[in-house]
């Protein structure tokens, strides 16, 4: 049987899917039974079910059959592994697992329990029926020469043993050892040959003695319970044994026609899934490394459009294999994030594997970076940023929590691709330590990092202890590229003289290809775009929220005196919605004027896509604008903006600080609104976009090929079936005389 990993689950299915499933495989296992002659008898719970609910047991999800010993074997040699197009195991035995029955495996669909790691396909069980003794003691005594060799035999498949004392761990330590003497091959055939040493032919008593479930009460007289009659199962009709009575009574007592009560109504917890198993070396994955769980939406178009840019190249270069984009946040956010106020609840609900053991560590951490941000000069600063580095080396929720975060999603990539934005950030954001903690994984991991056009904000000095850590992490052996999309010199004192940074663009240029989304044709209205209250304050600017309110209640203002219809945005950041109300209640506005917050990127590009022109704080609702020919002017809060608006070649949009007066900022944007978007500069963005990509993507496309080939032969070597029955079918389409 094939191994299965996460990655070969699909859509998720329903237990009554899964239960239609294993009837499918019944009425297979029974029309192969009977074209053989081969005899079997609903047993176990399902037994149980076709009796008292003419069906499954509502909270069981699994099928269990009886078949004596002879017809088992028989059954093995006339079927050659397979039922029905279902994949029947014998009994046997891995370095992992080992079974003494029959399993009948649908490989369509997979099931994982909860908690557990690895998938498996949905089964049905065939237990042998064997001989027994004839007399009671006798059987007793059978049981337990069968119950101690299994124990032995189970002692070579655990890992460990959680014992109540001291003495049953030695106990078990000591068992092991003796267990090892004879070595797993040997203890499992002679299990299975006790279990076979009474033939089932001459017995007069008969059970089964595989299942660990049941042990003497499955013993039966044969000449009462092998006689096979038609019982009802979810509208079909199945073998169950003539003295059903006797035996449920045995296994569930007398008043078995009675439901249990509610607390002993256990499912096996079983979660199944659509099979979506690929050929080895078929799929590729690629980590998209970047702020993708961040509540600016804006961060998204980076990504989907680096997605789209790099697929797009991959397959100029031949490459025909299925490309998976993975998406990682940087700070380890978990996928789905919700609004919680408090900076600790939010990380406990929002941040992947967050533990309140490491709570003293986020305050302290917490407190030191605002100690930072207010006090002292370069020495003491430098003393807090190292004091600050080694609680993230060894804080819980840190460096080792984003570690396993990483592995979370990154266990089978080919490569990694960091997005850019701006991460070579400290002033107010900090990104250096996730991007040491990438590159260490990647280290660890065999693969290779690229940077695509990354950006800088705020305040920036190589003195700074953080920069070190900056550097680290570009001038790692992993790193194979860098790319600017502004300062350039910056970018190229942390990536080292090794690297040739050029200065080239964003990916979000591509937007409107990545998206795939027509130009709104019923352009009206002018969006206004709005930031959180403290931005400016962030990066060392006595700008505050109040300050905020009353620019923006004068440029509404303004627009509405000119005769433009207008309303307030956002990028989905929850601050800046904040600030939205505040603006409202000053001016008198209703709600409506408001654009509610995004859900998505995608309601964020059709909210940018449907104005005619955007005043807007944040820097890629402007590219955004650009790449749909929307014109806008951007208020700059971070120098990143205006160096952007330079290189585009739009300087004069790009509105300072120094610069913030309603009128002076109406009047530049009526002025951009007259003059429109140039396409040449629009294209000129574009080609410097996908040249950083096309300088890296033979360095994706070579890795790519030596991790497929590398994937095929562990594949191979971990499942030896898989290649011999390739080689069968290569000899099947040979020539023959």
């Amino acid at each position: 049987m094939l191994k299965y990993t996460l990655d070969d689950l699909g859509e998720r299915a329903t237990p009554a899917e899964m239960k239609e499933q294993l009837l499918e495989m019944m009425e297979a296992f029974d029309a192969f039974c009977k074209e053989n002659n081969l005899t079997y008898f609903l047993s176990g719970g399902t037994l149980l079910g076709a009796i008292r609910h003419k069906g499954f047991i509502p909270w069981d999800d699994d099928v269990d059959v009886n078949m004596p010993r002879p017809d088992c074997e028989k059954m093995w040699e006339i079927c050659g592994g397979n039922i029905g197009g279902y994949t029947l195991l014998p009994p046997n035995f891995d370095d992992k697992r080992h079974a003494y029955h029959y399993k009948l495996y649908d490989t369509s669909m997979l099931v994982r329990k909860n908690m557990k790691k690895s998938p498996y396909p949905i089964f049905m069980d065939i237990f042998p029926i064997e001989g027994l003794p004839n007399t009671e003691s006798e059987n007793i005594k059978h049981f337990k020469k069968i119950g101690r060799w299994k124990y032995l035999a189970r002692l070579m498949w655990k890992k460990g043993w959680r014992g109540r004392n001291i003495f049953t761990k030695i106990f078990h330590v000591l068992a092991k050892g003796y267990a090892s003497l004879y070595g797993k091959e040997s203890l499992f055939n002679h299990v299975t040959g006790i279990m076979k040493s009474i033939p089932f032919e001459s017995a007069e008593y008969v059970g089964v003695m595989a299942t660990n479930v049941h042990t003497t009460e499955e013993r039966v007289k044969k000449s009462e319970y092998c006689v096979p009659i038609e019982v009802e199962f979810e509208g079909h009709k199945f073998p169950g044994p003539k003295g059903y009575d006797t035996y449920l009574r045995q296994l569930y007592g007398d008043h078995y026609m009675e439901l249990p009560p509610i607390a002993s109504r256990v499912s096996h917890n079983l979660i199944p899934y659509r099979a979506d198993v690929k050929e080895p070396g078929s799929v590729t994955k690629i980590a998209i490394c970047g702020l993708v769980k961040s509540e600016n939406l804006g961060e998204m178009f980076i990504a989907r459009s680096l997605e789209y840019l790099i697929e797009t190249e991959l397959r100029k270069r031949g490459c025909d294999k299925k490309i998976e984009f993975v998406e990682v946040d940087i700070l380890g956010r978990n996928d789905n994030t919700f609004r919680i106020k408090g900076y600790l609840k939010d990380k406990a609900i929002n941040y992947y594997k967050f533990r309140f053991r490491g709570i003293f560590s986020e305050v302290l951490y917490k407190k030191l970076t605002n100690f930072s941000r207010k006090h002292g000069g370069w020495f003491v600063k430098n003393t807090v940023y190292r004091l600050k580095h080694f609680i993230y080396r060894h804080g819980i929720n840190f460096e080792n929590r984003l570690y396993r975060y990483y592995h979370s999603k990154m266990r089978k990539v080919d490569f990694i691709v960091v997005d850019g934005a701006g991460l070579l950030e400290y002033s107010y954001n900090e990104y250096q330590e996730p991007l040491r903690v990438i590159s260490r994984y990647a280290k660890e991991h065999d693969l290779q990092v690229v940077y695509n056009a990354i950006g800088r904000a705020g305040e920036y000095n190589e003195k700074d202890f953080r920069h070190k850590i900056l550097k680290a992490a570009l001038q790692s052996d992993v790193v194979k590229y860098v790319s600017a999309r502004d300062s350039v010199e910056t970018v190229q004192a942390c990536a080292g003289k090794d690297k040739n940074v050029k200065l080239l663009a964003d990916a979000a240029f591509w937007l409107k290809e990545a998206y795939h989304r027509e130009i709104n044709p019923e352009r009206k209205k002018i969006g206004i775009g709005l930031v959180r209250g403290n931005s400016l304050l962030g990066y060392g600017t006595n700008f505050n929220s109040a300050c905020w309110v009353t620019l923006f209640t004068n440029i509404a203002n303004l627009l509405e005196e000119r005769g433009y219809e207008y309303e307030f945005f956002t990028n989905g950041l929850y601050g800046d919605s904040v600030l939205g109300k505040k603006i409202l209640d000053n001016m008198g506005l209703p709600d409506e004027k408001l654009v509610d917050a995004p859900e998505d990127e995608n309601v964020l590009y059709d909210t940018i896509n449907s104005y005619a022109g955007i005043i807007t704080c944040r820097m890629h609702s402007s590219i955004a604008a650009f790449t749909l020919g929307v014109p806008s002017v951007i208020l700059s809060w971070n120098d990143k903006v205006e160096k952007l608006m330079d290189i585009v070649g739009y300087p004069e949009r790009a509105i300072k600080y120094e610069q913030f007066d309603a009128e002076y900022i109406v009047d530049t944007f009526e002025k951009a609104l007259k003059e429109g978007v140039d396409d040449a500069k629009l294209d000129a963005m574009k080609a410097k976009a996908k040249e950083s990509v096309d300088d890296y993507i033979d360095i994706i496309a070579d890795e790519i090929e030596r991790r497929t080939q590398q994937r095929i032969d562990m594949y191979y070597t971990e499942n030896p079936e898989a290649e011999e029955d390739a080689d069968s079918d290569d000899d099947e389409t040979g020539d023959t005389e």
